[in-house]
């Protein structure tokens, strides 16, 4: 490809980048503060406020009208009303009227028959800025519930009672729409009370995940999942229905309240009720029905909805219109027959919390099967909805509940962004002052790559979390290897006496396929973490994998663009990287000849591990096995901030003293920072909510002076703390099966094995640390071990892919000891300096973020010291003693003949 062609792919990528990154641009620096707030709130909130906002419009404009009046001066409101002038000029035009000369209020108020009228066309506009708002706030990054606080509940479905409920075993089909239909009546209901930028999706088989950020009422939230949908069917008194809207004719505005909500007018008599009408329109906003904006209902003739069975749509055999068709218990079929067969031909309205959902005139008496028409398919697929809504098709039980205040949320992304901006100042600072002009360009990949990665992570909609931000810090870290790798490789073609043109061309082409198989046996490791591990892991794993493509891209193409560019005219090669001496064919073939004797002291490498694997079992075996989190041994815990009255330091054994013998107490980081973690058993919803208001009760009556403040909780059922169990430890082997499968291909079978078995080796002394230590097994540190094995693999298959080159230069009978020493001694620097690099990255986390992170990144540090001792010690003995095996598969020195081949 020419160098043109190279620039016009990177200058297409970042403007690619550009592009996909402006919906999280615009929202966070060109949205008012307040509209990003109600674009986020549920349906309902935006049509309340939009509704609210027409109201004042059209109060202003009337307002305005007095005032011309009064002083008989008329202002042109063009430029400060223009979407009022706006939807006037649509409607003078629609009515073939002609336009004013002048935009006053009268004018703009002319244009309309009423006052609803007018509302409705400025209730549009509201209605399209904010809906446009919330599409872009869906394509626009955001921030993971532990970043800006919420709470997290982990719904399970209970497939039998569909089955009870159908009469038969539900097919995959009926399983996804009752589970479809689940979520509906959820949205549904947090709509209903407002609650802002939920986010509500199905996750797995049988599991639905429901995530409200900011800081809610845990009872409010447990209500609207588990709560009863509040619906009856009611007859509509004609005659009332008609005063009423007689009256809103002239008192439009004075039927609702400051917040846009319908008031049932003051007059109307004892024994009836006023309510509003609503249809979704076509962005599926309850709008009200501007012909039919209310109707009265009387009370003495209603129907509660819990007698609804089931809801269907299908259509008419004649007309092909669809109908919605709902069955009854054989009591609520009484019920309805004689509510209907006493109300021929009047109208019947459902009325779902406080709102007609829609009207039909009864035609017949009807007992168990009705049959409603007279909607449009979306109309009647609604209605469906609301008719279901009573109950949930699926029964839901609460598998795992999680809250995070919104303080500690606010604490941890300052925290997480001091972590982020020392471990790359760090890293600024050494490649700049070790690599010269090239570690500088590499400083700019560095920039480009996290531009990239945030660009794709906003375009594919994922959620920035704690876990998100260790992936981008350590995926920065590879990053940075890579860079040292081509580097190295440049150095060592300077040595040999090429030109610096040379040099980098060949640098590259070496490099490429190192850094392949390097990155995609850690690729391999973050797909399975994305398919089995929990959210936070996910995430963790998600921005791994993207970072590793675009890491990739900046390092192997954009560097070496942006290297050809800047740097080949060099001709003195020490301003490339500082004084490189050129060595003679001897002192080349000396350095390259050059041993650790890796081989020699394999008994040593064999005593060290042993000593760390026996101290781990014996740990292990003394405190009766590992330090389980609540993630794999179920129950309830919560973080709880305590302050006393006079500022003093809260005790530990104050609060144990306050509490019985069930709960367990431990400092949260720091002992002086009043923040403890305390857990209980708890076996399902009900039990931790006992466990939670014993809790507090206890501790506030312990500190009646100070403030007990819980702004944490977690509650993980023995249902799923079993499945998380059964993931870890599939994704684990799913990862070391695909990593062995991947190095036999690419090498040869001596060398996946020898990966694999070193890779286990890393994993076994990680958790005798972990045992050691007692670092609870959480989902947390499952993915620090599943990275570690991406990150160990990585280390090995660099100096793997040496031996293989060295292979292939020597001869055929060459001593593949040597060989491996060689590979071995070669690899070292750049083994210490990427190494150095990472663990700068990654260290800071362990010292500035909240404690379940800092273990995670403590977990990494360890494990990346483990895996450079691995990679250079453990895994090129094991290769030697797997090419004793007398079968050519496992013999290293046969990979010429299947390069040959």
């Amino acid at each position: 490809m020419h160098k043109i062609e190279r620039v016009l792919v990177v200058v297409l990528s970042l403007a690619l980048a550009c592009f996909l990154l402006y919906p999280t641009v615009k929202w966070y620096s060109y949205t008012d503060k307040e509209d990003r707030i109600i674009a986020n709130s549920g349906l309902s909130a935006i049509r309340d406020s939009s509704h609210k906002n027409a109201l004042e419009d059209v109060k202003e404009l009337k307002d305005l009208i007095k005032a011309e009046a009064e002083s008989d001066k008329e202002a042109d409101l063009s430029s400060t009303h223009k979407h009022q002038v706006n939807a006037a000029k649509d409607s003078y035009i629609e009515n073939n009227k002609a336009l004013p000369e002048v935009w006053t209020a009268k004018a703009i108020l002319g244009a309309f028959d009423s006052e609803a009228q007018a509302v409705a066309a400025f209730e549009k506009y509201y209605r399209e800025k904010y809906l446009s708002l919330k599409n872009i706030s869906g394509k626009a990054l955001k921030l993971g519930l532990d970043l800006r606080g919420g709470m997290s509940v982990l719904l399970s479905g209970n497939i039998s009672s569909l089955s009870e409920r159908l009469g038969h075993t539900p097919s995959l089909e009926e399983t996804d729409a009752a589970f479809a239909q689940d979520i509906e009546i959820l949205r549904m209901r947090v709509d209903q009370y407002g609650v802002s930028e939920v986010d509500i999706r199905r996750q797995g088989a049988d599991q639905i995940l429901v995530e409200v950020p900011g800081d809610p009422d845990p009872e409010k939230v447990q209500s609207l999942i588990r709560g009863q949908g509040n619906l009856q069917f009611a007859i509509v008194d004609s005659a009332k229905t008609q005063e009423l809207l007689k009256w809103s004719e002239e008192h439009y505005s004075e039927m609702f309240d400051e917040k846009g909500s319908f008031i049932s007018p003051s007059w109307i008599e004892s024994g009836y009720t006023a309510y509003a009408y609503y249809k979704n329109d076509d962005y599926g906003l309850e709008t009200l029905v501007t012909s039919y904006p209310c109707a009265v209902i009387d009370n003495s003739q209603t129907m509660d909805g819990r007698y609804i069975k089931t809801a269907s749509v299908s259509r008419d055999a004649q007309t092909r219109q669809p109908i919605v068709t709902f069955e009854l218990t054989s009591e609520g079929g009484d019920l309805f027959y004689n509510l209907t067969s006493s109300n021929i031909q009047k109208p019947m309205a459902v009325v779902m919390d406080g709102k007609i959902k829609s009207i039909a005139t009864i035609q017949s008496g009807i007992r168990t099967n009705v049959q409603v028409s007279g909607f449009t398919e979306k109309e009647a697929e609604d209605l469906k909805v609301v008719l279901e809504a009573t109950s949930f098709p699926i029964e839901l039980s609460v598998s795992s509940m999680e809250r995070v205040g919104a303080s500690l949320g606010e604490d941890s992304i300052n925290l997480a962004l001091k972590a982020l901006i020392v471990g790359l100042a760090l890293i600024v600072v050494f490649l700049i002052a070790y690599y010269k002009l090239p570690g500088f360009l590499a400083v700019i990949m560095l920039a480009l790559d996290m531009f990239l990665i945030v660009s794709v992570l906003s375009a594919l909609g994922f959620t920035l979390t704690l876990t998100s931000i260790a992936g981008l810090i350590l995926t920065l870290g590879m990053a940075v290897d890579s860079a040292i790798i081509i580097f190295e490789r440049i150095r060592e073609e300077i040595r040999s006496g090429k030109d610096v043109k040379s040099s980098i061309r060949t640098a590259f082409s070496r490099a490429r396929w190192t850094l392949l198989d390097a990155n995609i046996t850690t690729m391999i490791a973050a797909v399975v973490l994305s398919f089995l591990g929990s959210s936070q892991v996910k995430g963790f794993a998600n921005t791994l994998a993207i970072g590793i493509v675009c890491s990739l891209l900046t390092m192997l193409f954009m560097l070496h663009l942006f290297m050809d560019i800047v740097i080949t005219d060099v001709k003195k090669p020490h301003l490339l990287m500082g004084r490189i001496k050129v060595l003679s064919d001897d002192e080349l073939s000396k350095a390259n000849s050059k041993k650790l004797r890796v081989i020699k002291a394999s008994w040593i490498a064999l005593a060290f591990s042993s000593i760390l694997f026996i101290a781990g079992a014996g740990f292990f075996i003394a405190k009766g096995g590992f330090a389980l989190g609540i993630d794999f041994e179920s129950g309830y815990m919560a973080n709880v901030k305590i302050e006393k009255a006079d500022g003093s330091v809260v005790k530990i054994d104050e609060v144990r003293s306050a509490l019985d013998s069930s709960f367990s107490v431990q400092n949260s980081g720091d002992s002086d920072n009043g923040v403890f973690i305390i857990k209980a058993s708890a076996d399902d919803e009900n039990a931790r909510e006992t466990v939670s208001k014993v809790m507090q009760e206890k501790l506030s009556t312990a500190f009646t002076d100070g403030n007990v403040e819980v702004i944490g909780e977690s509650f993980i059922g023995a249902k799923f703390s079993s499945s998380l169990i059964k993931g870890s430890l599939l994704g684990i082997a799913a990862s070391l099966v695909l990593m062995l499968i991947y190095i036999w291909v690419r090498f040869r079978l001596s060398f996946a094995l020898a990966a694999v078995l070193s890779l286990m080796h890393d994993v076994l002394i990680l958790l005798s640390f972990i045992s050691v230590v007692r670092i609870e097994i959480s989902s947390v540190t499952i993915a620090a071990i599943l990275t570690i094995i991406g990150y160990s693999i990585n280390n090995t298959i660099v100096i793997f892919d040496r031996v293989r080159e060295n292979i292939m230069l020597s001869s055929a009978k060459g001593d593949l000891n040597n060989i491996i020493e060689r590979s071995v001694a070669q690899c070292i620097k750049r083994t210490l300096f990427s190494s150095f690099t990472t663990i700068v990255a990654v260290l800071p986390v362990a010292i500035f973020v909240t404690s379940e992170i800092r273990m995670f990144a403590l977990c990494l540090v360890v494990g990346m010291l483990i895996g450079i001792y691995s990679a250079n010690f453990v895994a090129p003995n094991i290769l030697c003693l797997l090419s004793k095996i007398k079968n050519p598969a496992f013999d290293p020195m046969t990979i010429k003949l299947k390069i040959k081949e």
